[in-house]
């Protein structure tokens, strides 16, 4: 993954959009901040996994994460359809997700239909740090 990641970082730039994502057991994902740290372009970070609210820090600087539950909580899944939150995410960035009908859909949007969808009978609570400066689009039609 790290030699993917160099290969983005030399030809990213400030018209981009970095979408990272990590679904899967609890990581430790600091290390990410590093190289993103070096990069222009806007960037939502997408965390799903038990306990993914503990990157809830404003260390993260100026862009945006979009956490699966709260510190203290799992992140549920089954096999039905995965991933939980993933899947809510997606179903929010396919349109669902358009609150105000622009047909755009930002990383808040997403984030806050997934949030809304995500608390169906199960104890997660997803958590959103926004530290960027105005809406990042991610889908549009």
């Amino acid at each position: 993954m790290k030699e993917k990641l160099k290969e983005l970082d030399e030809k990213e730039n400030k018209d981009d959009i970095i979408l990272f994502m990590y679904t899967g057991h609890t990581p430790n994902l600091w290390w990410i901040k590093d190289w993103l740290d070096r990069c222009s372009a806007p960037q939502v970070i997408i965390i799903d996994c038990c306990y993914a609210g503990r990157y809830d820090n404003p260390a993260w600087g100026s862009r945006e994460l979009l956490m699966s539950s709260e510190a203290d909580e799992e992140s549920w899944s089954n096999t039905q359809i995965g991933h939980l939150f993933i899947y809510h995410l997606v179903n929010g960035l396919n349109g669902l997700g358009n609150s105000n009908g622009d047909r755009m859909v930002t990383a808040e949007e997403a984030f806050n239909y997934a949030k809304d969808q995500s608390y169906g009978g199960h104890n997660q609570h997803p958590v959103m740090y926004d530290g960027y400066p105005g809406d990042i689009p991610i889908t549009s039609w």
